[in-house]
Parts: structure tokens; sequence; C-alpha cells
């Protein structure tokens, strides 16, 4: 017979048991949501791979061996890291390349899209270059899904903050390194270029005016060969990757008068300054690199176009444009 003791003890010990199964119920749910909400690391790679290929070329607001350091260090620590710009940046770049891809893995870039937007809103008010770095591949990776919304949100927080920057002016007598120089103006000149395509996409002005420009375009050289104490010496036969780049912005820039001729408060259109325009746009194609032009073989594309960078240069317009 059970006293009233026993029945007490017994009682206690159930709702102990009860209290622990459910902390081990919980505990796989929660390992299981982990698990599923985890990017393999291989993925991850090859994506990263794609984007230095296929995107940073044409929008290099990232200092590559500055990003692969990063990337390094976030392989290293198999993804577990606290810091919001680093995950920011690392998805960012996986979701960008991922939706360049033939076969995209929509439940990894899925992923991917949730923990980049995540970490982006954690610091997107932030006053640095870094989280400037990281809404100006937000707006990218935005324009390519055709997320309008968020193009017009990150887009007003990325201009305010160059602005609050100064990366649209001469800096003067503030003396920076040459890497800080190069890299304020990749970033900018990126942005410019990004504003310039989504308010042609969205049928709007842009926000950032040429006539408070006056920083000048970045050098032809590529980021492995510039240090905080100058330029590296490059290989003469060798074209640089960044005239993808540089290329776009000229090209941007005519679009950009496009655009305020077009959006423009003067009622009267006249057509005398289009043909100017045009002018000018008939000028870039003309001082297009060699190495940037497409060259038809009987009025027809050569089988390995889609490869080269030019194939990329008008597929990345083409895309933006949409």
């Amino acid at each position: 017979m059970f006293t009233e003791t026993s029945v007490h003890d017994l009682s206690s010990t159930g709702e102990q048991e009860a209290r622990s199964l459910r902390h081990d119920r919980l505990s796989k749910n929660r390992t299981l949501e982990q698990h599923q909400e985890s990017l393999d690391l291989q993925f991850i790679q090859d994506r990263f791979a794609i984007f230095f290929e296929q995107w940073a070329p044409f929008f290099p607001v990232l200092h590559e061996p500055t990003a692969f350091g990063t990337y390094r260090e976030f392989v290293n620590g198999s993804g577990n890291t606290k810091n919001k710009h680093t995950l920011a940046q690392i998805y960012l770049i996986v979701d960008i390349a991922g939706q360049s891809c033939q076969s995209p893995d929509l439940q990894q870039h899925s992923i991917c899209k949730k923990k980049w937007q995540e970490a982006l809103n954690a610091i997107a008010f932030d006053k640095d270059v870094l989280t400037l770095q990281c809404l100006t591949l937000a707006i990218l990776c935005c324009i390519i899904s055709g997320d309008d919304h968020r193009i017009g949100y990150y887009k007003h927080i990325a201009i305010d903050l160059s602005n609050y920057l100064g990366l649209h002016k001469k800096q003067g007598d503030i003396r920076l390194d040459c890497l800080t120089n190069e890299t304020r103006k990749r970033i900018f000149w990126t942005l410019y270029t990004l504003d310039c395509f989504s308010a042609s996409r969205l049928k709007t002005s842009m926000l950032l005016k040429d006539t408070e420009i006056t920083i000048d375009y970045p050098g032809d050289i590529d980021g492995e060969h510039i240090t905080q104490h100058g330029y590296l010496n490059t290989p003469s036969w060798k074209p640089s990757r960044i005239s993808c780049a540089l290329a776009l912005f000229r090209a941007a820039r005519v679009l950009a008068k496009a655009l305020d001729e077009r959006y423009s408060d003067v009622d009267e259109f006249i057509s005398e300054r289009m043909t100017a325009i045009e002018g000018e746009l008939d000028a870039w194609l003309i001082q297009i690199p060699r190495h940037l032009e497409l060259e038809f073989i009987q009025d027809k594309c050569p089988q390995d176009v889609e490869n080269s960078r030019p194939w990329l240069l008008v597929g990345q317009a083409s895309i933006l444009n949409c």
C-alpha cells in the first residue's frame, strides 16, 4: 500500500521524466531546424567562385583578396560566426551567384536569402564602408531577383550612407591609403551604376546626381595588385578584369543623362539633347577595349561566346534593364 509520501514522490518523478522528454524532443527539433537551415560549405565555395568569375568584374564592390580572407575565416569556423557583416556578405555573394545558375538549388537559396536579410537588417543603419558594401550587394541581388520593393528600400539607405561617407567627392586634404581610396571609388561607381539601371527598370529618376559627383573612376588595375602602400606591377599583356566594370560605369553615365532628360522637371523635350546623348553612346562603343568587343563570324556569335567577358557585359546590361 502506497503512503502519501510515496505517491508524491512518484508524481514528482513522472513530472521530471515528462519535462526531460519534452526537452529532448525540443532539442532534437531545434537541431533538425538548424541542420535544415544550414548551407553546405561546398555549395558556398562553388557559388563564391561563380561570383568572382562572373559578377565581380562588373560590380567590383569588394576587394577580392580581403573578401577571400573573410571567406576562409568563415569556412575555418564552419560557418559559425556572429559577425553580421561577414554573414551578410557571404550569403549575398552566394545568393547573387546562385541566381545566375541554370539550375539553382531553390531550397539552399531560400535559406541563403533568409540569412543575409536577417544579418543585413541588423546592420543596415551602421555608418561604415563595410555596411555600404553589403547594401550595394543587396541592391544587385534584388535587381537580379526582381524584388522592386527591396531595391528601393536598400537603395535609399545605401545612397544616404554613401553621401554621409562622402564617397561621391574627391577627398581633398584627407589622406587615404591607396587601397582605401581605390575601394571607395569602386564601391561608389558600382552603386552609381546600380542606381542608374534600377532607375531605368523602375521608371524613376536617379537618386545620385551627376552635378554633385567629383570623384573620378577607379584605376584600371585589379584588386590583388593594390595594397595600402601602392600599386604592384601587373602583366602588361593581360587585360584587367576591372576593365569590364569601367566600361559599364561609362555606359551608366550615358544612360544617366538619358534618364535625366526623361524624368527632369523640364516640360519641353528637346531632340537635340537626345541626339547628343546618342552621340555619346556611339563614342562609348568606339572606345570599348578590344578584348571586350564581340566578334561575329558570318553575322553569328562564336559558339563559346557565353563564357566570354563581352557576352557577360551584354548579359549584365540586359538583365539589369529588363
